[in-house]
């Protein structure tokens, strides 16, 4: 027979259960309605980098605020730092999905540690040469790689049918008509995360160490969460650091 204080204590415990369910239950709708206003935010001061980097033209004299508008990102973004990667998958873009989990399945964090730098420091070392050459100036700068295999990228550039596509990123750019260009770039890089076998490819092309930068920065920049804005923002940051090189490079191809 049960002592009656034990009864006593399962009876209270048995009261308690449905109290105990109901906070964890609130305290599980109070976090998730904290991280979509979190990321909400997060969305609308992105789209708001690239608004006023398209308003600036690129212009370096407004790095600066672009950079405080980064960082605020990561501030709205910091509650997400206690979200397992499952439930955070929850909250990211749909369209970036597939990318988002070959991130995870490489070991990535999808929430960053810091914020990346809207310009990065990576500068292109020498003016002129051929176009592969100068698109790879362009990736080393907006990814912040050391190092990348030309060739490689232009037998992505092939392999996924993309010349029409960077021919006609690239009359924008001439013309410096860079709204048109930041949508076209916003679709091209909308397409490629749909395509499952788009990172092994990339892997593939131009090696895994390469791979993993253009990843760290994907993550760094927000992208699973915000969207596109923060990285079309530094992709064409580095093209307009490297406008005059490119032009050159297309005349010099014919494009």
């Amino acid at each position: 027979m049960l002592h009656r204080r034990s009864v006593l204590s399962i009876g209270v415990a048995l009261g308690a259960a449905p109290l105990l369910s109901s906070a964890v239950e609130a305290q599980s709708a109070d976090r998730s309605r904290d991280v979509i206003l979190a990321v909400a935010d997060a969305k609308a001061a992105a789209e708001n980098i690239l608004s006023l980097a398209l308003y600036a033209k690129f212009s370096p004299e407004n790095v600066s605020a672009l950079e405080g508008l980064n960082e605020r990102i990561f501030a709205s973004l910091a509650p997400l730092g206690g979200v397992p990667a499952a439930e955070a998958e929850v909250y990211v873009e749909p369209g970036q999905a597939i990318l988002t989990a070959q991130i995870n399945e490489r070991g990535m964090p999808l929430v960053p540690s810091s914020a990346s730098a809207v310009v990065s420091v990576v500068k292109s070392e020498t003016p002129g040469e051929d176009l592969n050459a100068a698109v790879a100036a362009v990736i080393k700068s907006a990814f912040g790689l050391r190092d990348i295999d030309a060739a490689g990228l232009s037998r992505l550039a092939e392999q996924f049918s993309l010349k029409d596509t960077l021919v006609q990123l690239a009359a924008l750019i001439r013309s410096g008509e860079w709204a048109f260009a930041a949508q076209i770039l916003r679709t091209l890089l909308t397409q490629l995360a749909a395509i499952w076998q788009a990172v092994p490819a990339i892997q593939e092309a131009i090696g895994a160490e390469a791979t993993k930068g253009i990843l760290n920065a994907v993550t760094t920049r927000f992208i699973p969460f915000v969207g596109w804005p923060v990285l079309v923002t530094t992709i064409l940051f580095a093209v307009a650091q490297n406008r005059e090189r490119l032009i050159a490079a297309l005349d010099k191809a014919g494009l």
